[in-house]
Formats: structure tokens, C-alpha cells, sequence
């Protein structure tokens, strides 16, 4: 019982270390896509934002900005959904270890 008792904190924190090397790719893909989006953003407010501006080529720049932009959310919405899949699958180990710890 005793080793159990000792075994317990040590597995809750092995599993906390997995889960945040997993989260750690997601989190460095996230910001990437959201500096790429800032960048985008300032590229076009630059050519919107320009005196003789050819309204061809800012309907064409803004439906490919508009389409990275549908792409990169849809990115984010499934770095976050898998991120909040990681931190549950935590939540249970943790839970599922301080239960055996109790018995």
C-alpha cells in the first residue's frame, strides 16, 4: 500500500510531462498560423491602404486572404479541439491515479 501511496505522485507527474510534450507541437503550430495571419493582415491593410489601387487586384488579393483565413481558423478550431482532448485524457489519469491511491 505504502509503495502504491509513493508511486502515485510520480506517475500523475510523468503523465503531466507526456501531456505537455504533446501540447507543445500544437502550441508552436498555433502561433506560427497566427503570425502568418498577422502578416497577411498587414500586407493587405498596406495595399488597401494605397492611393492608385486596382479594385481587380483587391477583390482578387481579398478572396485568397479570405480562403487562408477560412484555413487557418479551421486549423486552429483542430489544434484547439485536440489540445482540449489532451488535457481531458490528463484529467482523467490524474483522476483515475487519485482514486487508486485512495483505496
Amino acid at each position: 500500500m505504502d509503495e502504491l501511496h509513493s508511486s502515485v505522485p510520480q506517475k500523475i507527474c510523468s503523465a503531466q510531462k507526456q501531456a505537455d510534450l504533446s501540447l507543445r507541437p500544437l502550441e508552436d503550430e498555433l502561433q506560427a498560423l497566427t503570425d502568418r495571419l498577422e502578416k497577411i493582415q498587414a500586407q493587405l491593410y498596406a495595399v488597401l491602404s494605397g492611393p492608385s489601387v486596382d479594385q481587380t487586384a483587391v477583390a482578387e488579393l481579398t478572396s485568397k486572404v479570405e480562403k487562408d483565413l477560412e484555413a487557418r481558423n479551421s486549423a486552429i478550431k483542430n489544434l484547439k479541439y485536440n489540445r482540449c482532448q489532451i488535457s481531458q485524457a490528463r484529467c482523467a489519469i490524474q483522476l483515475k491515479a487519485a482514486r487508486r491511491a485512495c483505496k
